[in-house]
């Protein structure tokens, strides 16, 4: 029996921007944010953090939530993540590799491998049309490691 290791080209890197109000545009009570890059093919997703640094609050809304993840799952990575006010400021991570993707059972996680590049999104939902709120500030993070593209399935 023989096994076959992955060469990593890279070391881990971070996809990273910052969601305000200034992005919420819609006159739509959800509205899905789409990072200027993507997560390259070939990638292995490692984890992913936000940070909220302002709650999302202002015109007259009543609730926000956030959801971040990438165009196969909008959610996978977070999900109805509280961002109205009241919610604590600071860092929310999860590593990807060991907690989101858990089967129903329990099973351990697969590994996220994507070989195809897929945006990531950040939807913001509010009671109100999210182009409304008047504050706010949502810093996201995506960690990778890229494989050598001879190590990608055909």
């Amino acid at each position: 029996m023989s096994t076959a290791r992955a060469s990593f080209l890279s070391a881990p890197r971070c996809i990273s921007a910052t969601i305000t109000t200034a992005d919420l545009t819609a006159a739509a009570v959800t509205q899905a944010v789409t990072l200027s890059e993507e997560i390259p093919a070939g990638a292995i997703v490692i984890g992913c953090y936000m940070n909220l640094t302002e709650v999302f609050a202002g015109g007259g809304a009543g609730s926000c939530t956030a959801d971040f993840g990438d165009l196969a799952d909008a959610d996978g990575w977070f999900d109805g993540e509280v961002v109205f006010t009241g919610a604590p400021l600071g860092f929310k991570t999860i590593p990807v590799a060991s907690g989101v993707y858990l089967d129903g059972g329990g099973q351990a996680p697969a590994i996220d491998c994507q070989y195809l590049e897929r945006p990531i999104l950040v939807t913001i939902t509010s009671n109100v049309n999210v182009k409304l709120l008047t504050t706010g500030s949502l810093g996201v993070n995506v960690f990778y490691v890229e494989q050598a593209a001879g190590d990608l399935p055909a």
